[in-house]
């Protein structure tokens, strides 16, 4: 009977098969990848499709970044003075007099 209870155990606790990705879905994995790799390398993401030059250049992916780190400063900036900004205030308004 451990036997048979073992094994039902073994059926009842099995992970499902594995999800196997499609060889499309396999090549855009990897074309983000490697596009990762090339804009953090200071290298531009192109390609030509339909006569038309596409993707990410460096230039447009810094810019992103930086505004990107613009807005998280500004965040913590924010953070950082809220505590004060009733005193500041009062304060500005004192020295007004």
């Amino acid at each position: 009977m451990g036997a048979l209870r073992a094994a039902q155990w073994q059926y009842d606790n099995q992970l499902p098969p594995p999800v196997s990705e499609s060889a499309a879905e396999e090549a855009e994995a990897r074309w983000f990848d490697d596009g990762i790799a090339e804009l953090l390398a200071r290298r531009n993401v192109v390609f030509q499709r339909n006569f038309h030059q596409r993707g990410v250049t460096y230039e447009r992916f810094a810019q992103a970044v930086d505004e990107f780190a613009m807005g998280q400063l500004e965040e913590i900036a924010r953070q950082l003075l809220t505590p004060f900004a009733k005193e500041a205030v009062l304060a500005q308004a004192e020295d007004a007099e």
